[in-house]
This record gives C-alpha cells, structure tokens and sequence, in this order.
C-alpha cells in the first residue's frame, strides 16, 4: 500500500497516531525528493489531508480543525504570494535576476495559485460551511485573481516594456494589498 492509500486508510479509520507519523514521514520524503518549499508541501499535505478528512467526516459535518488548517494556511500561501511576485519584480527591476528567471519563478507561483484557487473552489463546493466560514473563505478567494493579475501584468511588463501594463500591475497591486490587510486584518 503506497503512503497516500495508508494516510487516507488512517483518517477513515480514524488512526489518529497513524496518521501523523505517517504524514510527518511522507512531508519528509516528499521534501527531500522534490526539493519544494515548505508552504507548498505544508500547502498539499493540508489539502490531501483535508480533502481525505471530509470525505470521511462528510456525515458528521466538517471539522473545525480542518477547517481552520484550510484557512490559516490559504491566509499565509495568499500573503505570501503577495511577498512573492513583488520580491520577483524588485530582483528583476534591479537586475539581480534575468528576467527568464523570473518569468520561470513568476509562472511556478501562479501555477500554484491555480491549484489553489481549485482546492477552495472544491472545498466551498463539497463542505457544509457556516456563514461565517463562507465569509471568511470567499474573502480570501477573491484576493487570488487580483494576485493573477498583478502577475500577468509583471510579465507583459517584461515582454513589452508598455507603462500601460506597469499601470495595471500597481492598481492590482495595491487592491490587492488593500484586501489582503482588510481580510488578515493587518494594521498599517
């Protein structure tokens, strides 16, 4: 039985140790094998985790660890997305990155936000949630297009050098940031 079939099995069955070791020890191979970053495995395994989770529980009505999992590390991948493609934008303007490294960069953390954006659209669709719930993870689902935005609008930078786009890149940035502070409730 491979590591996924064994994690599931346990969260079925309800095999509590079972399944922490045995995630601990798939975050670790996984990590070593691949080499992604942590958020990003974090990211998976929370969404696999999760997804097996529900279906199991899908009777009982969801869980609120679970749930709060999805939503703390949704509210940390959305920020740091945010970080992200600025920090890709700045290497570039700078000239401490080619900008084919940072198209390759941009497009990795876009493509994540992709996967994303489909878990919580799975998730919003699959889950019995409270109203509050719905809030909380609508909020944070509409802050993904503005970051697709801003990061589509990066490269368009790159290929054409229009200011037009560098326009559209800092509207969506800064709407972004504003939602982003709005919904983490960050002061300035």
């Amino acid at each position: 039985m491979n590591r996924l079939a064994t994690i599931e099995s346990s969260v079925v069955n309800d095999g509590k140790e079972d399944l922490k070791r045995l995630a601990v020890e798939s975050f670790q191979i996984f990590f070593i094998h691949t080499g992604l970053n942590k958020t990003l495995l974090a990211l998976f395994l929370c969404f696999s985790l999760g997804s097996a989770g529900m279906q199991a529980k899908a009777a009982e009505g969801p869980d609120e660890h679970v749930l709060g999992a999805i939503g703390g590390l949704t509210a940390a991948y959305v920020y740091q997305a945010y970080l992200n493609i600025g920090m890709i934008g700045d290497s570039v303007a700078n000239k401490s990155m080619e900008p084919a490294t940072g198209k390759e960069l941009l497009r990795s953390v876009l493509a994540v936000m992709d996967t994303v954006d489909d878990q919580l659209a799975a998730v919003s669709k699959n889950t019995p949630l409270s109203a509050e719930d719905k809030k909380g993870l609508g909020d944070l689902q509409k802050i993904i297009p503005l970051l697709k935005i801003q990061g589509e609008e990066l490269e368009l930078i790159w290929s054409t050098k229009e200011a037009s786009h560098a326009k559209k890149y800092e509207a969506a940035r800064t709407l972004a940031w504003d939602k982003i502070k709005t919904t983490l409730g960050i002061k300035d």
